[in-house]
């Protein structure tokens, strides 16, 4: 289970992925299963000096009956030249239909793709997955 700690991204930090949420859904039961994924987070970025710059990149993979992950989506988040704290909430939502039954493992990761001049914290993961 992820660490449910606040994550701070620093330039030291470049581009290591952090596994911000896990869960798992079985489907098996389901005839052409739709599961959709919702997950949430908190950002609160800091600039250190004058403006500060990140980009995040958040990416959802999936891994059915013991397979290997596939990438399912990528969303990029970019905070540019900002003087000022910021604090919003992330959201990323996801559907696949007609998908077959099966048992799934949904990832969420977050990759720090560029971080200069801020610390940006990640906190409050909530990972939701639904199958009709």
């Amino acid at each position: 289970m992820p660490d449910s700690r606040p994550l701070a991204y620093t330039s030291h930090r470049t581009c290591l992925p952090k596994t911000l949420g896990i869960i798992s859904i079985d489907t098996t039961c389901l005839n052409r299963p739709t599961t959709r994924i919702l997950f949430t987070c908190n950002l609160f970025f800091v600039p250190k000096n004058e403006k500060g710059t990140a980009q995040l990149e958040f990416v959802l993979y999936r891994s059915c009956n013991g397979n290997f992950e596939s990438l399912m989506g990528n969303w990029v988040y970019d905070i540019i030249d900002r003087k000022e704290k910021l604090s919003h909430m992330f959201r990323l939502s996801f559907c696949c239909k007609n998908s077959f039954p099966c048992f799934c493992h949904y990832f969420v990761r977050v990759i720090p793709v560029y971080i200069k001049d801020c610390a940006v914290c990640i906190s409050n993961c909530h990972l939701n997955a639904v199958a009709q």
